[in-house]
């Protein structure tokens, strides 16, 4: 055992995580998800593939694939279906999976995001019975949806599948 590279990889594993769940949660706060965020998992993800050993040719697939996710999501941004901080992670997270695991992890996002409009749909019905105004901006009618929190939902579900990370994980 390398104890110095267990120690990185668990170190990746944390501050993966814990990227993940800051995004979601200001994603649910504000409806906004900070660059940070995207750029961060994006150059974690380096030194991750280098400890895993993974080719220089497999680095470059995992990055064509994070790049293709962006191309094809930005089409969301510009008819407004998604909100720009949500196509970056959904980009920045795509780079993670190999490309086996990536239809996966896009019908895991694309359930849970009809999970959570669905509940938002039915949270907006409810809450337009009382006279307060709701804590959540995303609860009013006028508001969008924190769909990074399906997108954050599922890498974290998916992160055993990621393949940059420890397999004792």
């Amino acid at each position: 055992m390398n104890e110095p590279i267990d120690i990185l990889h668990w170190l990746v594993i944390v501050l993966f995580a814990l990227c993940i769940l800051g995004a979601v949660i200001q994603d649910c706060r504000s409806l906004l998800i900070s660059n940070y965020f995207s750029i961060f998992l994006v150059l974690l993800f380096v030194p991750a593939s280098l400890v895993a050993d993974l080719s220089t040719s497999d680095i470059a697939l995992h990055f064509l694939i994070s790049f293709a996710v962006l191309v094809i999501a930005t089409p969301l941004f510009i008819y407004g279906i998604m909100g720009g901080g949500d196509v970056k992670l959904l980009a920045a997270t795509s780079l993670w999976f190999d490309w086996v695991d990536l239809g996966s992890y896009l019908v895991l996002i694309a359930v849970l995001g009809g999970v959570l409009a669905l509940t938002i749909l039915i949270m907006r019905r409810l809450s337009k019975s009382g006279t307060d105004k709701p804590a959540l901006p995303w609860l009013s009618d006028q508001e969008g949806l924190p769909y990074g929190v399906a997108i954050g939902i599922a890498a974290l579900a998916l992160m055993p599948k990621i393949s940059v990370l420890p397999s004792s994980y």
